[in-house]
């Protein structure tokens, strides 16, 4: 969308050839069962094979290929996590572009991980996955359409399922041989600019009416969502667009399940391990494409977002989704907590959160605290 086969090819560009080699990790090529995927593993991990590690399927954007989602693998795999880089157009094997990209491609990067001595789930038996931009929709449908895949993390995320590149008339993706509702294109951008700014447009695109029918349910997610988005995101409204899939989880009073990062001055191209001064990229010698943001914003984003992730990955909260609890009542609990100065109460059914209030990882100093504990247990 938005002269999308010009902006894949800037995003190409400013991913790839501009990183220096890191001697931490360890990469392997992947070519297996139709998947095409780079393996990135800590250094230490490679002298003992035997011992899998927390592992994070990461997806790219519209730049296809997997370059941009192997330099956030490796930043991941300097805190001691395996990161699987997966490919899904853009390479040999694989579509030339984003269109039509089947979901059900990606339970080969299942297969694989749960075929491997190195990686594992996580103790909610699921699959985290990362994606920036483009491949933030795509993780979050992931998420949406695979009980498997979670938690999710969206950086610079959207809110709705978008059409195919280069192809206004078709989905990007599909699934059960069927394509996602997209947002269909209404408006006419101005390609004569000096400085082409996109995200006036995909704001037009979301007021239209049919925008309606290309929202992702990601509030059916069953596991946690982290948002990463900068609000001087100049290529579309991420900010906004995380705002909205926040929206979501707060109206099924799930606000607990979701977190929003929106980070000052930021821009589009934030996810770890990318340059930060990516603020824009010539579209030829008149005109200029504008991304947003400054380098300084975009690397406190590109910071603070991967402490969050490797917490996320390393610490994640299982939800029960087949607990039979009432949700209202569930609400109306969450108000009366609100109201009690209590600092946090969770829920468990069979060893995974059912409900959460408050920070639940947050260490207290408790007195006489065996009677209620004894209280409890008899109850």
């Amino acid at each position: 969308m938005f002269r999308t086969v010009l902006i894949s090819m800037i995003f190409l560009f400013v991913v790839t050839g501009c990183f220096e080699s890191n001697k931490h990790v360890t990469t392997h090529k992947i070519n297996q069962d139709g998947l095409q995927a780079l393996l990135v593993l800590p250094v230490k991990n490679t002298h003992n094979s035997t011992q899998a590690l927390p592992s994070v399927i990461i997806l790219g954007g519209p730049e296809g290929g997997i370059q941009g989602a192997t330099e956030t693998g490796k930043k991941l795999a300097e805190h001691g996590i395996a990161a699987l880089a997966v490919g899904y157009f853009g390479m040999p094997e694989l579509p030339a572009t984003l269109n039509n990209i089947p979901l059900e491609y990606f339970n080969a990067a299942i297969k694989y991980i749960d075929t491997s001595t190195q990686l594992t789930r996580n103790q909610c038996n699921q699959i985290p996955v990362i994606g920036s931009s483009r491949g933030a929709e795509l993780a979050l449908l992931l998420g949406t359409n695979n009980k498997h895949f979670a938690p999710i993390i969206a950086i610079s995320p959207s809110s709705h399922s978008w059409g195919a590149l280069g192809d206004k008339d078709a989905a990007a993706w599909t699934v059960n041989n069927q394509p996602v509702p997209f947002v269909p294109r209404h408006s006419n951008p101005d390609y004569s600019v000096s400085q082409f700014v996109g995200i006036d447009y995909f704001r037009q695109e979301l007021k239209h009416p049919d925008a309606k029918n290309a929202v992702i349910e990601s509030s059916k997610i069953n596991g946690q969502v982290l948002l990463i988005a900068g609000d001087d995101d100049r290529l579309w409204p991420s900010a906004e667009m995380a705002e909205n899939i926040y929206a979501q989880f707060a109206n099924r009073g799930l606000e607990q399940q979701v977190e929003k990062l929106i980070f000052p001055d930021a821009g589009h191209v934030i996810a770890p391990g990318l340059p930060s001064n990516i603020v824009q990229s010539k579209l030829g010698e008149a005109q200029t494409i504008l991304f947003g943001g400054n380098r300084s914003a975009n690397e406190n984003a590109q910071n603070a977002g991967l402490n969050a992730i490797v917490k996320l990955i390393k610490s994640p909260i299982c939800y029960n989704s087949k607990a039979s609890f009432n949700p209202k009542k569930l609400q109306s609990l969450r108000e009366l907590l609100n109201t009690s100065n209590s600092s946090s109460v969770v829920l468990k059914r069979a060893g995974e959160v059912v409900f959460e209030f408050g920070d639940i990882f947050e260490k207290h100093t408790i007195h006489s605290i065996r009677k209620p504990i004894l209280n409890s247990l008899y109850g």
